[in-house]
């Protein structure tokens, strides 16, 4: 830009000396408003410019603002993907990882290190989609924001339903055991049981752990509202209408008792939704 106005500059210079050697030291009426034409194009040529570049930036701009609402969106109720992936399935793994590691934080807290954000979790997230989803180097900065926008959305996120997801976009690679594998390697204290969880949901060779395990004390079709012989279709399918109707935007003109209530229902239907699944098998039909 700067060598741009400078050559601007040159030519007027240039422009002027030549016109005093047609014209000698008499100067004609019409060289004001010669020159002030002039001046105006190379202004109007420069504001096109300027403006292109501005149109540019700022749709550089509404791009990312349009990307991270629907990553936003797919975050809380995974769905069909309406943003820019560089691999299938990206999103949903640091949507988990975050998960698992906020699941976490909750043992770190137990030492007194209170702040979540403050932790290094979404760093290790960042550098396990990187080894695990063979990220090039230019799309680090994608995977970054996916964690970041998964983080701050973590309390509404749905492990089951991500989990599905990540299922869904990732089958076709095949590595869904090693993905399972490396977001249990992220786990500890409280959140080892989800991970746990979650690796059984991607690799159904898993079993996990007597001690993990969900809770048997549970009538699940009761529960959900079905019959003992409902298809895996019904049954996620009612699932996912009632993890819309318990989401935290829903219920928060409750008041804070009632929330707690719906909170404590909601924990009945996943362990339901869970169990249905496991007498269904691995759930991935």
């Amino acid at each position: 830009m700067v060598k741009f106005f400078s050559g601007i500059k040159v030519f007027l210079k240039t422009s002027i000396r030549r016109i005093k050697k047609i014209f000698g030291k008499k100067k004609p009426f019409w060289l004001g408003p010669l020159l002030g034409g002039l001046i105006g194009i190379l202004g109007g040529i420069a504001g096109i410019f300027i403006g292109i570049l501005i149109g540019l930036l700022l749709q550089g701009l509404t791009d990312q603002i349009n990307d991270d609402k629907a990553l936003l969106s797919y975050f809380e109720n995974p769905g069909p993907v309406r943003f820019n992936e560089s691999e299938p399935g990206l999103a949903a793994f640091c949507a988990l990882g975050m998960i698992i590691l906020f699941e976490s934080s909750q043992t770190a807290k137990e030492y007194h290190i209170h702040d979540f954000d403050a932790l290094p979790f979404r760093e290790a997230v960042v550098r396990s989609a990187v080894i695990n989803f063979q990220i090039d180097s230019d799309d680090i900065s994608s995977v970054e924001s996916y964690c970041r926008l998964a983080s701050s959305r973590v309390v509404l996120l749905n492990s089951d339903l991500l989990s599905e997801s990540l299922v869904a976009r990732r089958k076709k690679k095949g590595n869904l055991e090693k993905i399972g594998e490396a977001l249990e390697h992220m786990a500890f204290g409280d959140g080892l049981a989800e991970a746990r969880y979650i690796r059984s949901r991607l690799d159904p060779s898993y079993e996990i752990p007597r001690a993990a395990s969900v809770s048997e004390d549970i009538h699940p079709w009761l529960i959900l509202g079905l019959e003992p012989n409902a298809t895996i279709h019904e049954i996620k399918s009612t699932y996912r209408k009632l993890a819309t109707q318990f989401h935290p935007d829903q219920l928060q003109f409750l008041d804070k008792q009632r929330q707690l209530d719906a909170e404590k229902a909601f924990m009945k239907i996943k362990e339901a939704y869970r169990e249905a699944l496991r007498e269904r098998g691995s759930g991935q039909g």
